[in-house]
């Protein structure tokens, strides 16, 4: 309880995302912060190629005693140092967790600088479900929620009381769904700090401090797409819609 993780203990939870997610026997899966190991015994009904991060030692030292086997990856460790359990094409794995709510999404945020996986069916705080899911001009919407939904359709697939849990937490949860979509995108890096710093600020008119970031042909061309899509400098970083957003990423790295 240490890490402040609240574990799973309903195993029809459990099952329920195992069951949205789309695999065969030969397909990797990632599990992070298996806690007792309520949802990696489902996995491992589905495939026989498992990767867990487990940081508690007491944890990770009961989870290879229950679990392991020749075609299971553990791995004692941060999963801040180890977001997708060092697989060797993260863009060929399905994720099904329910990750440490502490880290949600900073944890997200290491995913997607290593890829895009194919499927991530997570169980994450409701409030948490409702942020990745926010459409723009909402308070919801943020830099994570687009880097999310440029890559994947999110959908909050159940409602999960506090009572599945122990220790209960004071809030509820929900079981997404992201599945990646056709042209997924992924932002560079740079562009992800920009976005991010951005909406540090989202109060004030993106054109105040962007000049700090972008050249002078940049600053010309974005204000050419935002005029496109009825917006100008004076625009919120909330205002500006996920599409909008991807082509300003793609015409920043073309330049």
């Amino acid at each position: 309880m240490k890490l402040g993780q609240n574990f799973l203990i309903e195993g029809s939870i459990a099952r329920k995302m195992v069951e949205l997610a789309s695999v065969n026997v030969s397909d990797t899966i990632v599990e992070i912060g298996p806690g007792m190991g309520m949802i990696t015994r489902e996995i491992l009904k589905v495939s026989s190629n498992v990767s867990v991060v487990e940081k508690d030692g007491r944890l990770f030292d009961y989870l290879q005693s229950k679990f392991w086997n020749e075609s299971m990856h553990m791995i004692h460790g941060d999963a801040l140092d180890y977001p997708l359990a060092k697989v060797k094409d993260p863009n060929q794995v399905t994720v099904i967790s329910n990750p440490p709510y502490s880290i949600i999404g900073p944890w997200l945020a290491a995913v997607l600088k290593l890829g895009i996986p194919k499927q991530m069916i997570l169980l994450v705080q409701k409030e948490v479900g409702e942020r990745l899911c926010a459409e723009s001009r909402t308070k919801a919407y943020g830099a994570l929620s687009i880097r999310l939904q440029a890559a994947y359709d999110i959908s909050i697939e159940h409602r999960v009381a506090p009572q599945c849990f122990f220790p209960v937490p004071e809030v509820d949860s929900v079981i997404i769904n992201l599945g990646r979509r056709a042209g997924a995108h992924r932002f560079e890096p740079v562009f992800s700090e920009l976005m991010q710093t951005l909406f540090t600020k989202r109060r004030k008119q993106i054109g105040s401090h962007l000049k700090s970031y972008v050249s002078e042909l940049n600053f010309a061309r974005w204000l050419q797409i935002l005029g496109e899509h009825n917006l100008d400098m004076t625009a919120r970083p909330e205002e500006i819609a996920v599409p909008v957003w991807i082509r300003l990423d793609e015409q920043t790295r073309a330049t």
